[in-house]
């Protein structure tokens, strides 16, 4: 299905074989993600985030982004990864903001840490391992092996869509 995607899409997503095209890499639960740089509106340190009364599981609130509200969103919770330990909250772990915004809206996916900027071309892009859950198959647009670990590009657009509640568009 992700290998479908990356073919169809591979001159818009990833550009050709010959062209380049720009990831941020981030940590999370050990895995290694991606998102489009063009994607990308800021990366922030560990900020205050309010808590949303009513919110769905994968909003942890909202924070403060030079005025605007920005909703954070747990990315552990939409791709089901596993806490190491249920009583770390994010207040208490050191975590980063990377920021996108969709449909005029902010949203800032709560990850581990993030790494460097990356330049691929769609032919460093493999075929799924068939392990790769259904979830995370869904939700991505595809994969490339780096240094025994593969980078797992994430659709912006349909992680936010898998947030009820949400208005992802």
């Amino acid at each position: 299905m992700v290998n479908d995607l990356v073919l169809q899409n591979k001159n818009s997503l990833l550009g050709t074989d010959d062209e380049k095209k720009q990831f941020l890499t981030m940590e999370l639960g050990g895995h290694l993600l991606g998102l489009s740089i063009y994607t990308v509106r800021d990366v922030l340190a560990s900020q205050q985030i309010t808590k949303i009364p009513l919110a769905p599981k994968e909003v942890l609130g909202s924070l403060n982004l030079r005025g605007r509200v920005v909703t954070a969103i747990d990315l552990k919770v939409v791709l089901n990864i596993e806490e190491e330990d249920k009583k770390d909250t994010v207040v208490k772990k050191k975590n980063m903001g990377v920021v996108v915004e969709h449909g005029n809206e902010l949203y800032s996916f709560i990850v581990e840490s993030v790494g460097e900027v990356l330049s691929l071309s769609a032919s460093d892009f493999v075929t799924s391992p068939t392990n790769l859950s259904k979830n995370w198959r869904d939700l991505s647009l595809g994969i490339c092996p780096l240094k025994g670990r593969l980078l797992i590009i994430i659709d912006i657009t349909k992680v936010l869509k898998t947030i009820s509640g949400a208005n992802a568009g």
